[in-house]
């Protein structure tokens, strides 16, 4: 028997072969349709951040962050009391710009009462728009985008060792990776985004036993062009250095920063390679405060290396809020009483 070509078993055995690919898409697309909108949902409830241009992120408005309703944001999704636009008149508006080390109501509320007790004949609002694992990157388009038209008086800048993302993805350009992701996105999977950066981009092509000084480079490049704004736009402004934990002679505090090195080792860097880069971020700060002619202080002398005022290599205990708060206050009145 001749046999027709196309005919018989094999046709039969490709149209089983098709069909049943085709509905193990049909079953799988809604697995996974229901695994991107949960990812959504969780970041959406648990975040409690918005999205702005250029992959900027902020906190929502009137957003409770974490478990303690005493963090919860202002009106503009920032720590500190109400603001008003255009500001009240009389009023002195100060914004702390920096990262998780202030992202919280603490240190503006603190701040505050220190300059109500040195500056009480003023009206002075001071407000935080720190967000954890903000970078130079978006301090610059925060304060671009988003501060310059609340008509700011002064700023505080206070940052450090995230930057040092660039030194740990030495061949980052742009965006640095935050693993922070945008729930509202249509044209991106969430989930498959979240699963790459948590799985893949904590460790391929890290390198966080790093010698580079890339990170210093962006760092200086950023504060430079918010400080250039400033001068065009008559704010004052101050560069505080990063006060750390380290060295230390605090079994407790040693044993904190040693359990945080290896989560965070993708983003700082292995502890070494973490304080170098972050010494050459303090010359940078002294560098632009030459140029610019602006303070810069460097709260360390204040702050003992021990666990009653460090939670790890950067984060304040409460007491530690409370002596960096009387530090920055001083700074903040003396940018008060200088001319813009």
């Amino acid at each position: 028997m001749n046999r027709v070509p196309g005919s018989g078993f094999g046709v039969w055995g490709a149209r089983i072969g098709k069909r049943s690919v085709i509905l193990a898409v049909a079953l799988a697309l809604p697995a996974l349709l229901s695994v991107e909108l949960a990812v959504r949902a969780r970041l959406y409830l648990n975040s409690g951040l918005c999205f702005k241009e250029e992959g900027l992120f902020q906190y929502r408005p009137h957003t409770q962050v974490g478990d303690r309703p005493e963090r919860t944001t202002n009106n503009l999704g920032f720590f500190g009391t109400d603001l008003s636009h255009p500001k009240n008149p009389g009023t002195y508006r100060v914004f702390l710009l920096g990262a998780s080390t202030i992202a919280s109501p603490l240190t503006p509320t603190l701040i505050h009462e220190k300059l109500a007790a040195l500056v009480p004949e003023a009206s002075v609002e001071v407000n935080s728009t720190g967000v954890p694992r903000y970078t130079s990157h978006h301090l610059r388009l925060l304060f671009e985008h988003e501060l310059l038209p609340l008509q700011p008086d002064c700023i505080l800048v206070y940052l450090g060792l995230n930057d040092n993302v660039y030194d740990t993805h030495p061949h980052l350009s742009g965006e640095p990776p935050s693993g922070v992701f945008d729930h509202a996105d249509p044209w991106r999977s969430i989930a498959w985004d979240a699963l790459r950066y948590y799985t893949l981009g904590k460790r391929k092509g890290v390198t966080p036993d790093f010698t580079g000084t890339r990170s210093q480079e962006v760092f200086e490049a950023n504060l430079r062009h918010i400080l250039q704004l400033t001068q065009t736009h008559g704010v004052r402004a101050a560069l505080v250095k990063m006060a750390v934990g380290y060295p230390t002679d605090d079994p407790f505090l040693v044993a904190a920063i040693r359990n945080a090195e290896g989560p965070m080792q993708h983003y700082w860097g292995t502890l070494d390679a973490a304080l170098s880069a972050l010494s050459g971020q303090w010359a940078a700060c002294d560098r632009l405060g030459a140029e610019f002619a602006v303070p810069v202080g460097d709260p360390s002398p204040v702050l003992p290396k021990t666990h009653e005022y460090f939670a790890d290599l950067g984060h304040f205990t409460p007491t530690g809020h409370e002596r960096f708060a009387a530090y920055a206050a001083d700074l903040i009145k003396d940018c008060m009483r200088r001319a813009p």
